[in-house]
């Protein structure tokens, strides 16, 4: 905060770094040092906006099927010399590129056309049953 204010003064050319770090009481030594891992943080940024943006474009072409490892192995060989595959999983993470399980098709139903269906007996008439426990009802399911 305190380098931060240092460095819109100075950039306006009022006031020299010295006077303006003497007055608030911290060394000039610790601004260049906040001044330049500025500049560092901004180029990593940059540097990693570039990844993701090369991520998003890849996720989209593989339509959302490719995890971050996939991700990683189709990168091309620059930018992986520089990312690791902890890192294509940060990123995707932080860009909300989720990847899409295909699922295997299971039929549901194996039905013969030939085979008898079974007759309705009741005609969804439950209002004219006589006593309880005349008609009973049920379902069967059955999952290999």
């Amino acid at each position: 905060m305190i380098y931060s204010c240092i460095q819109r003064l100075t950039s306006e050319d009022k006031y020299p770094v010295s006077l303006c770090c003497l007055v608030l009481s911290v060394s000039r030594s610790g601004y260049y040092k906040y001044v330049r891992l500025e500049e560092q943080r901004q180029q990593k940024k940059q540097k990693e906006d570039r990844i993701k943006f090369q991520l998003r474009v890849l996720w989209k072409e593989h339509k959302g099927r490719y995890g971050h490892r996939r991700l990683f192995k189709s990168l091309p060989d620059e930018i992986k010399a520089i990312v690791s595959p902890k890192q294509v999983l940060r990123f995707m993470k932080e860009e909300h590129l989720t990847f899409q399980h295909k699922r295997k098709w299971i039929p549901t139903t194996k039905s013969n056309p030939s085979d008898p269906v079974a007759p309705n007996l009741l005609q969804r008439n439950f209002q004219e049953i006589e006593s309880p426990n005349l008609v009973w009802l049920g379902a069967c399911r059955f999952n290999p």
